[in-house]
Formats: C-alpha cells, sequence, structure tokens
C-alpha cells in the first residue's frame, strides 16, 4: 500500500507504482481564467477546478478538448496545484482497479466525437444550470464519474453532471481520501496543503 503522504514532491508523483492506480487528481491552474472562473462558481478552492484519473505511473486520462492520455510531468511544472484523492481499499482489490481502467480504455478509443468536451456543459455549470449538457460528451467530471460508476469502484456515487468540487466533496464524504498534494511553482517549490 502506499505511504501516507499528504506534501508530494514530484519524485514522490513520479514514484507512483502501477498497483496504486488508478488514483483520481483534482487540479487547479493558476494561469487559467477559466481554472478560477470555475474555482469561484463551484466553490472548489479545497479540490479544483478540473479533475483526471492517474491511469499508469506517469500517464493521466484527462478530458481536455478531447479526451485523451497525457503526461503528468506536464502539471508538475508551471503554476499546477495537484490533490490526489484514493480509496485505500482499492489497493486489496486488483479486480476493481481493473475494472476501473478497462471503463477508462475503452473511452480513451471511443470514436473521436464521443471524446469531445461538453463545452454547453461547462456554460450550464457556470450558469448553474446543470441540465444543459450535451448527452454524448462529458466535462472532465462528468467523465471520472462516469468511470467510476461503470466499473462499479463506488457504486454509492449517485451524482449527476457533477462539478470538479462536487465531485470531490461527494467522494470524501463517501470515505475517499486524500492522499497528497502538490504546489508546483516556477522555482519547483513544495507547498504544505
Amino acid at each position: 500500500m502506499p505511504p501516507r503522504a499528504y506534501e508530494l514532491t514530484r519524485r514522490d508523483i513520479l514514484a507512483i507504482r502501477d498497483n496504486w492506480c488508478p488514483m483520481l487528481v483534482f487540479s487547479i491552474s493558476r494561469r487559467s481564467w477559466i481554472s478560477r472562473l470555475i474555482l469561484w462558481r463551484t466553490r472548489g478552492q479545497e479540490s479544483g477546478s478540473h479533475v483526471m484519473t492517474l491511469l499508469e505511473p506517469g500517464i493521466l486520462a484527462s478530458q481536455d478538448w478531447v479526451f485523451r492520455r497525457r503526461p503528468i510531468a506536464d502539471f508538475l511544472r508551471g503554476k499546477h496545484r495537484l490533490v490526489f484523492l484514493w480509496r485505500s481499499d482499492l489497493y486489496h482489490r486488483p479486480l476493481a482497479r481493473a475494472r476501473w481502467r478497462a471503463s477508462i480504455r475503452a473511452a480513451l478509443i471511443a470514436p473521436l466525437w464521443q471524446r469531445l468536451y461538453d463545452w454547453p456543459g461547462v456554460v450550464g455549470q457556470a450558469a448553474g444550470m446543470t441540465w444543459i449538457n450535451l448527452p454524448w460528451r462529458d466535462y472532465c467530471s462528468e467523465r471520472v464519474a462516469e468511470n467510476i460508476r461503470e466499473s462499479g469502484v463506488e457504486p454509492r456515487l449517485r451524482l449527476k453532471h457533477p462539478s470538479p468540487a462536487a465531485l470531490y466533496r461527494e467522494l470524501r464524504r463517501l470515505g475517499w481520501e486524500v492522499w497528497g498534494r502538490y504546489e508546483a511553482e516556477e522555482t519547483g517549490a513544495v507547498m504544505a496543503p
């Protein structure tokens, strides 16, 4: 089982082992006005404005313009804050982790039109009208919640069209734990949570 870590370094993140994955990664980009708007609207300062899944060591599954694989190193520089969230019992449930990964991998190879970003859904979130949404597209937290539900990893997760902050709060309520936090600065300094 991975050791409990709260203040993470770049080395800690790059040393995450395969049997600790998948793990959720919430992020805040301090350079993005969209990120700041999402934080303000959803009161997500504790969690972040974007959520991804650490699919395997060093590789995230991220709903950007298109749902895709992305190196975690992209978030370890610049002005990003990361919060790692996981269920510690999954370490002892390899079949559950495998189902979660299979759900993510199936979404990664879906046709392009199904992997595109749900911009109307984000507008709906910003306006407080979560029903505004394209049913065949997802924004980041919808994608993550869908993969968690499809895999059966968290059957108690019932949120429909969650913001990253709402997903974070609900998973914390359901017993998911903060494994660690990372603060990337231009200097590479790490800040306590």
